[in-house]
């Protein structure tokens, strides 16, 4: 069916209407300037009503023309066509308020883009063709507000797959594209012979590879069926991404030595540890990236409460940063240094039978005063046990038939010294 006696090309469907862009004279660009016409299009009455027209000057203006036309659209409210190296972008299709930009994507005139699709918020697939070697890749156009932000090679098929008989990758007469948004999977059907035989290629860039198959006839117009993407927790949930975070990092203490080890047993979702702060003034700070199976671990200076920090963060399938958070974990060591088994002058203290199950008696050999007191805690830094002694008692029988059994230490104060700290091994 013709549409209009101008040429029409590249058509998108976007909100219920099928757009199109016309360029003037005939779908070429002649002279130094560019004239188009972004138009909507109704087909059950064959007519076409101009909506924004618009007028660039791009390096090489032949090269902006109908035959080698595609576009894409991010089905909201945004419209890409592409053409040699210029990029048209219509933001806001719209009779009244039309806002139209040209993007120009190689000021060398080098390349030549074909099979444009759309990936995700300003960002765009395409097929770059070398105009001078001539070579091939899929590459990925990352925008800014009408700007041009970047460019990178996806896939090399150039090196990756072998020319058809007459010696092309790409036909740039008869092809087509489509993308995968869910698997993120670009797929090029284009002609493969002079016998009407036509190749697909399914190119996945995450591992760098592609499957194609032939055809005995033309496969031209493919199209991705709409799907619902399977999705899970990540990067879409600030609350489950907390949720998992606690239950994914412990600490473990070595009370003989004061170490402490931190235990990461399942970051999902690329979630990683940037850094560990310790709590120690100066800061001692273990850097990163840590994530599932690894152990950090410091051997702390001395007794004390500790305060550790560690921000966390989620990485979405674009390498950004989606969710962060800092964490805080408070520790109390209380270890056992040789040099703490026995303080001031000699042996002051008794303390048996070690190991017990029962009864744990400590015998005074100065006699208790009335500020004599003690205080068991566990492995973990954990106090569960503490009381005043009785004054001019020197043997206090302490009752620990209750506590699990372990290793714990049991500290004994006079006027708020420490006089004693000792493992003790309840069984």
């Amino acid at each position: 069916m013709s549409l209009a006696p101008a040429i029409s090309t590249a058509p998108v469907f976007l909100n219920n209407t099928l757009f199109a862009i016309d360029v003037r004279p005939n779908g070429y660009a002649t002279g130094s300037m560019v004239n188009i016409d972004i138009v909507s299009i109704d087909l059950p009455t064959s007519l076409i009503s101009g909506v924004s027209p618009f007028t660039f000057s791009p390096n090489i203006p032949y090269r902006f023309d109908h035959e080698s036309m595609s576009s894409a659209t991010n089905e909201i409210d945004e419209i890409y066509f592409v053409s040699g190296s210029n990029l048209v972008i219509s933001n806001n299709p719209n009779p009244s308020t039309p806002n139209t930009c040209w993007v120009e994507l190689d000021p060398t005139n080098q390349y030549s883009f074909y099979g444009l699709e759309y990936k995700s918020p300003k960002v765009l697939w395409a097929l770059r063709y070398d105009n001078n070697t001539p070579t091939l890749d899929l590459v990925e156009i990352v925008l800014g507000n009408c700007t041009l932000q970047s460019i990178a090679v996806l896939y090399d098929l150039q090196a990756n797959v072998a020319p058809s008989p007459p010696g092309w990758i790409l036909n740039p007469e008869f092809y087509s594209t489509t993308i995968d948004t869910c698997e993120m999977k670009y797929y090029l059907s284009t002609l493969y012979d002079t016998n009407s035989s036509s190749r697909l290629l399914e190119i996945d860039p995450a591992t760098s590879s592609h499957v194609e198959k032939i055809f005995s006839k033309y496969l031209f117009g493919i199209e991705m069926k709409e799907q619902m993407c399977e999705t899970n927790s990540c990067c879409t949930d600030f609350d489950e991404f907390c949720n998992r975070l606690e239950n994914a990092i412990t600490f473990t203490i070595d009370p003989t030595n004061c170490k402490v080890t931190m235990n990461i047993d399942s970051l999902d979702c690329d979630d990683y540890i940037e850094y560990v702060d310790w709590g120690t003034i100066p800061p001692s700070i273990a850097q990163g990236d840590f994530t599932t199976g690894d152990m950090p671990m410091f051997t702390y200076p001395a007794n004390g409460t500790y305060i550790i920090s560690y921000p966390i963060k989620e990485i979405d399938s674009n390498g950004y940063i989606c969710f962060e958070k800092i964490l805080f974990d408070t520790i109390n060591l209380m270890c056992m240094p040789s040099s703490i088994e026995e303080l001031e002058s000699g042996k002051i203290v008794n303390i048996y039978p070690n190991p017990t199950d029962n009864n744990l008696f400590i015998h005074f050999l100065d006699g208790a005063t009335d500020k004599t007191s003690f205080e068991i805690k566990d492995a973990s830094g954990k106090s569960v046990l503490n009381e005043f002694i009785h004054p001019q008692k020197s043997i206090y029988n302490l009752d620990v038939k209750d506590l699990n059994s372990g290793v714990y230490f049991l500290r004994i104060l006079k006027n708020n010294n420490t006089i004693m700290l000792k493992k003790i091994i309840i069984i």
